[in-house]
């Protein structure tokens, strides 16, 4: 420990004491098959074909998809991997629940479109819709 740096999160109580986390039974069982899905397809398989294999040993047959709308061409991409590997799948774009940039404090000039109405990413909207997914 005296060798890594005075920043190492290893340093850190809070996060060394979230082993803690484990003694949840669903959380015991996703990092079990999270470790399990590595262990056979690190460097074989795409990091897609992991998610799928991870959603399948869980019994996950719905999955979301929370994407910024600069990505959403790959979000409708991996949404189509998902269906025909028999997935439903649900997407958010990240805008939901969202900001105006001026709310915040930003002047025009620190917007990607200056004198346009741009609203914030919200990191909690997303998620929140697709977790609400029949």
């Amino acid at each position: 420990m005296e060798a890594s740096p005075t920043n190492c999160p290893m340093r850190d109580g809070d996060v060394t004491n979230s082993r803690e986390s484990f003694s949840d039974p669903t959380l015991r069982r996703m990092a079990r098959e999270s470790a399990l899905v590595e262990a056979e397809g690190y460097l074989h398989w795409t990091r897609v074909e992991e998610t799928m294999e991870f959603a399948r040993r869980m019994g996950y047959e719905k999955l979301g998809i929370a994407f910024c709308v600069g990505l959403r061409g790959e979000a409708k991409l991996l949404s189509n991997v998902l269906k025909a590997n028999g997935f439903v799948v649900y997407s958010a774009a990240c805008k939901p629940g969202s900001l105006a940039k001026e709310e915040l404090g930003h002047a025009h000039c620190q917007k990607v479109h200056p004198c346009s109405c741009e609203a914030m990413v919200n990191p909690c909207g997303p998620p929140r819709v697709v977790n609400r997914a029949p």
